[in-house]
């Protein structure tokens, strides 16, 4: 299984074609993208003051912990591969509500 994004933005395309060249990605790549997308949206909060932009960074790293929590578990565990597969298709469907979330909401703007 895998969950592939792609952006309507070239430039965030070619930033995430670059981490899935290997098609692994690792600790690093996962740091450098959340530091890109925290200075992205800091930009945008500089001339935006009004908007709760740091509640979208906050839930983001706390989304992100907590993936990394259950992964972690789940290797502790050495779930069987029906599992593993079964808890991959239910995070990609978790996944797929946020992107769902994005396109009823900020893509309408």
């Amino acid at each position: 299984m895998a969950l592939t994004l792609k952006s309507s933005f070239d430039d965030l395309n070619e930033y995430l074609e670059t981490i899935r060249a290997d098609k692994k990605t690792d600790a690093r790549e996962a740091l450098d993208i959340r530091r890109s997308s925290d200075e992205k949206l800091d930009a945008v909060a500089e001339t935006l003051k009004a908007f709760d932009l740091e509640a979208i960074k906050k839930e983001a790293d706390e989304l992100f912990r907590a993936i990394q929590t259950v992964a972690r578990q789940a290797r502790r565990q050495h779930l069987p591969e029906a599992e593993r597969d079964e808890l991959q298709k239910a995070v990609e469907y978790q996944l797929g509500y946020v992107v769902a979330g994005y396109q009823v909401t900020i893509e309408r703007l």
